[in-house]
């Protein structure tokens, strides 16, 4: 039987081995040296980019941060040493200068506003942009430069942050004794009891390597921050950390100093527009033209210093009927009174034989009578040159009605000093209109006040209330502009205010604004947070790459009701948890929503969780906050920081410092004592001096010598 075996062997005796063409072979080779060069490139490039996370200030670049991920990614797919150094990429982390070692001498001192910038920085901050601003709806935000005490590593690989307040109530009496709950004590103490803690300590304090190469998360900068300045007013850690300055202009606003420049004309650019005038509730008289008393108009033109006999009889000959006045769109209505019929508006008219238009600033000051505010003193100035000026007229005004509060603390106006008067609002009315003609221009601060207190139409007017106007709508006063604008202090005496030194207050704001242009006015102090400008910020066009245009995760804020509705709720479309209590279980939520991967993981997170250091609660808060800062140890990426500050007797010192403004006012019959004084002094410096803790990532190149990572086998 024929085997077929040896058939197939016979088969294949006169065929060629098969053999690779040259080319096919040569091609080959090409594309195993590309291979392994192309391999040996990333692996260089990796340890490159390794060495450069661990070393110095990291990389700040989040492209080649990203490139780093990506390459380190591929490389430990088939890494089997999972304790090789390359493993882990470190983290970005903020460090103090005085890097910390368990020691009470290395804790930074710094300033609350330093951690509110740090915060900026980590959120908005792209490379190599220092100073660099951005759009958040309708303001600009600075980008500010760190802290000289501060340092970020790896700026470049922030892909999240939680910022947690810790608020301590309670244990007043112990004020002048640490706080057993503030971080300081927490480290300091010894024993087991302190493990929430002391994962934290860097490494060369604690004596735990924690295996070789392996990250781990470590307090940074342990800092001790002055929240706030001044004597005055406590603040709390949101009021300080979540809110951003405005960009301040670096423009300085000059004076017009050209040959031709012309006051008037540049005062004319500041009037207010007929809509100006209605919405602000000025009195306008209708379109209709009012047909004067030509023998009113002479007998005015021709008055003198001596008041007239005749004048409610001229007033009358001059007076627009009610119905033909407005104010803010609705007709006016008279008083019900017997009174009210002697009483008319009038309006200022042309002098063609007079001067070419004149500036005039006017003040009045009232009386509460049993109808409403009336009339009590008027002044009018003229301006003469550059900001000197006359006074035209500075008189008291007799009010019709009876007086129920002569509101002498701002008019400076008594009993005894309308005693006498003669004057009444006709005779007022007659001085203005023999003075100021229907094209001169007046001056005033919410002069629409005065403008109806005296019952006169004149639409040429500069009202600095609304020229000086903030970016939201915000009016200031007379006084803060002109002791923030002029550097002068008004209404200062204890005696009201003086008509004449607050006309020439709103002549001096209107001619130095004509003169230096929109850029002479005051700044905003409506600050921006930093939640909302956070998930309003958008890319800016310009290659910026901030974590905060990237980033597409959730923003979640957690805390008590009454701060939620201050701080978060306003802040836009976000996760937002109530919290009361630090011992709530939603206060675990915190290192929970840190610990999600994907989406669902926070990309900002910001708490504020209030712990009660009274004896009864002390030690069950302390348990607390150990689970909790063990947890973000433990569960929270190393690509996110995370700051914690501490706080203590902020909510007495702010009470109290309520009551002490109360007691101090010259009118209250309550006393204020020493006794109480210092109480003040002490829970004020307490709620100033606050902690703030930096954790992040431990760099490789910060350990011992003998834990430095090598390439051997990379």
């Amino acid at each position: 039987m024929m085997n077929m075996g040896d058939d197939a062997a016979d088969s294949r005796k006169g065929e060629t081995p098969t053999v690779p063409s040259p080319t096919k072979r040569s091609t080959a080779v090409a594309e195993t040296k590309r291979t392994h060069k192309k391999r040996k490139l990333s692996k260089g490039r990796l340890k490159k980019l390794w060495r450069k996370s661990s070393e110095g200030s990291g990389i700040s670049s989040r492209a080649e941060f990203t490139e780093l991920l990506e390459l380190q990614n591929d490389w430990a797919t088939n890494q089997a040493d999972t304790n090789h150094p390359m493993m882990a990429v470190p983290g970005p982390s903020v460090f103090a200068s005085k890097r910390f070692q368990n020691a009470s001498s290395q804790w930074q001192v710094t300033e609350g506003s330093d951690h509110r910038d740090l915060i900026v920085n980590l959120l908005f901050g792209c490379d190599g942009d220092d100073g660099f601003s951005f759009r958040c709806g309708d303001k600009y935000v600075n980008v500010p430069t760190l802290p000289s005490w501060a340092s970020v590593v790896n700026k470049g690989g922030v892909n999240g942050l939680a910022v947690i307040e810790v608020e301590v109530t309670g244990g007043i009496a112990e004020c002048d004794s640490p706080c057993p709950l503030f971080p300081s004590q927490r480290i300091a103490t010894s024993g087991p009891e302190r493990s929430g803690w002391r994962s934290l300590v860097p490494l060369a304090d604690n004596g735990d390597e924690g295996g070789v190469g392996l990250q781990k998360k470590v307090i940074g900068a342990a800092c001790k921050a002055k929240l706030f300045q001044g004597n005055k007013q406590p603040r709390n850690t949101s009021d300080v950390l979540m809110l951003i300055p405005p960009q301040q202009s670096a423009r300085e606003a000059r004076p017009d100093t050209r040959d031709d420049f012309n006051l008037i004309d540049a005062m004319k650019n500041l009037l207010l527009r007929p809509e100006q005038l209605k919405s602000e509730g000025y009195p306008i008289a209708s379109s209709v033209e009012c047909v004067h008393s030509d023998r009113a108009k002479e007998q005015i033109r021709s008055m003198n210093q001596s008041k007239p006999t005749a004048a409610l009889d001229l007033v009358r000959a001059l007076a627009l009927k009610d119905e033909d006045v407005t104010i803010g769109g609705e007709k006016i209505i008279p008083a019900d009174d017997d009174e009210a019929k002697l009483e008319h508006y009038v309006e200022t008219f042309e002098m063609p034989d007079g001067p070419e238009s004149r500036v005039y600033a006017l003040d009045c000051e009232m009386v509460e009578t049993r109808v409403g505010k009336e009339l009590a003193r008027v002044s009018l100035i003229m301006h003469d040159t550059e900001e000197k000026y006359s006074t035209i007229l500075d008189e008291l005004v007799r009010p019709r009605r009876s007086v129920v509060d002569y509101l002498t603390e701002f008019s400076g106006v008594t009993r005894d000093a309308l005693q006498n008067v003669k004057n009444r609002i006709e005779d007022i009315q007659l001085r203005l209109l023999s003075v100021i003609a229907k094209e001169d221009i007046i001056i005033g601060h919410s002069l629409e006040n005065d403008l109806r207190a005296l019952r006169l139409v004149h639409s040429n007017v500069i009202d600095t209330s609304v020229v000086f106007r903030g970016d939201h709508g915000r009016k200031f006063g007379l006084r803060h502009l002109t002791n923030v604008l002029c550097q002068r202090k008004i209404q200062a005496g204890g005696n009201g205010h003086c008509p004449v030194e607050d006309a020439e207050a709103a002549m001096v704001l209107a001619i130095r604004r004509a003169r230096r242009g929109p850029s002479f006015g005051i700044r905003d102090n409506i600050r921006v947070g930093i939640v909302t400008a956070f998930q309003k910020q958008e890319s800016s066009g310009r290659g910026c790459d901030s974590f905060a245009v990237l980033n597409a995760r959730p923003c979640v804020c957690i805390g008590p009701a009454e701060w939620i509705k201050r701080h978060a709720q306003s802040a836009g479309s976000h996760h937002i948890l109530n919290c009361e209590s630090a011992l709530d279980s939603m206060a675990m939520a915190v290192p929970s929503w840190l610990a999600r991967t994907s989406s669902k993981r926070a990309g900002l997170l910001w708490a504020h969780l209030v712990c009660d250091a009274s004896p009864k609660k002390v030690d069950e808060e302390v348990a607390r906050l150990d689970e909790l800062v063990e947890a973000l140890a433990e569960r929270v990426p190393s690509d996110t920081p995370i700051l914690i500050v501490y706080q203590r007797s902020f909510k007495l010192a702010q009470s109290l410092t309520q009551q002490r403004k109360a007691a101090l006012n010259p009118k209250s019959s309550a006393g204020w004592t020493s006794s109480q004084e210092n109480t003040w002094r002490r829970l004020l410096e307490d709620s100033r001096q606050c902690e703030a803790v930096w954790i992040g990532t431990q760099p490789l190149a910060a350990r011992a010598e003998v834990n430095r990572p090598t390439f051997k086998h990379a």
